[in-house]
């Protein structure tokens, strides 16, 4: 390798920075007989019961360190490499997989192990220590900032063609593993994409304790989950032997707006009822059956209020206008259940209305 320090008219030669910026150029490329200018190795000759760090760099009013830069031709700004070194490639060339990288700081793990990490940050600042203020200690381990509409803040990629390999992992014992924070009109807090294969999956939040929760959304005036899909499933909730796959609550449980031109909500069971209604406690005073003569609403006329596109075991509740025995019409609502499924108006859906008991005037 042969490389000398010398002076341009942009940076000055001086020694040590006292007297202006200190330059190490490579004088002859084709002579360099590597792909380093620099290489500060703390390895060689050192004891082995002394830590010692290869290279510092202290900034000073509020100047960074070290600053790395990169770019499209120049690859990543710093890359860290996680691992033990591997002393025959230690002063051979850069691997592959670090070379092209546009990034400020890549970090690449080497190794197989949970503890290689490619990019670790860590707040050490602990709260129960002498001295400190419990709930004083706010923290980032790692920010990741983003001013562009398309930008990703912090991102991780998972290329493995097999389960489980995790592209972010979030770890806490009493705080929040991984938070992302979003404050555009539009913007997304946290993001999973499973773009490529059939059982890719974007997000996976899983709880091992007893109360503990896989996943969990808060919102105090908005929608705490959005789940949208084109033509797969938005939401899918599985309970092997819980409660049920997707349990809900509130003042409305699970409410379906408009869904058009579909249902609002689709319920299927092999093996038992398709829904379950859990009844209110019955009141203490027992009650008796009694004689009633069933009325049904006329439909002829009516045909244009029920969907010819219908399935077997549709259940449509709709209002009508029934004639009272005296003064104006009343609407009230009825129920209907498709008893044959049909497609359009040549081959339509048949509809029978849900009779009812008698109407009565609730006072609870």
């Amino acid at each position: 390798m042969s490389f000398d320090m010398q002076a341009s008219d942009s940076l000055p030669l001086a020694r040590n920075g006292t007297q202006g910026m200190t330059w190490i150029g490579a004088l002859n490329w084709i002579a360099l007989g590597g792909d380093r200018v620099l290489l500060v190795d703390a390895t060689a000759g050192s004891p082995t019961n002394v830590s010692m760090a290869a290279l510092q760099g202290l900034g000073f009013n509020q100047g960074p360190g070290v600053i790395g830069q990169g770019g499209s031709n120049q690859g990543a700004g710093v890359v860290g490499i996680a691992s033990d070194p591997n002393p025959t490639d230690q002063f051979g060339n850069l691997p592959q997989t670090v070379l092209g990288v546009n990034a400020g700081v890549f970090g690449m793990s080497q190794g197989n192990g949970l503890t290689d990490i490619g990019v670790r940050g860590e707040n050490v600042w602990d709260d129960s220590a002498p001295g400190h203020q419990a709930g004083q200690g706010q923290g980032v381990g790692v920010l990741g900032t983003v001013r562009v509409q398309n930008g990703v803040g912090v991102r991780g990629e998972n290329v493995a063609s097999a389960q489980p390999a995790i592209a972010v992992v979030g770890e806490s014992s009493v705080g929040t593993g991984v938070q992302g924070t979003s404050h555009g009109l539009s913007g997304i807090g946290v993001e999973g994409l499973a773009n490529d294969g059939a059982e890719g999956v974007g997000v996976h939040g899983q709880a091992n304790g007893a109360l503990g929760v896989g996943v969990w959304a808060e919102s105090a005036t908005n929608t705490a989950v959005n789940a949208v899909s084109g033509a797969g499933t938005a939401v899918l909730g599985q309970s092997t032997g819980g409660v049920g796959g997707v349990f809900s609550a509130g003042p409305a449980g699970v409410q379906s707006g408009d869904a058009p031109p579909g249902r609002a909500g689709v319920f299927r069971s092999d093996s038992a009822a398709q829904v379950r209604v859990v009844p209110h406690k019955a009141p203490n005073h027992p009650t008796s059956n009694q004689p009633y003569a069933v009325e049904a609403l006329i439909t002829k006329g009516q045909e244009a209020a029920f969907p010819a596109n219908g399935h077997t075991g549709d259940l449509l509740c709709t209002t009508m206008l029934v004639r009272a025995p005296q003064g104006p019409p009343v609407e009230v609502g009825t129920l209907w259940f498709c008893e044959k499924g049909g497609v359009d108006k040549t081959r339509p859906a048949h509809w029978r209305q849900v009779l009812l008991g008698p109407v009565f005037s609730g006072q609870g």
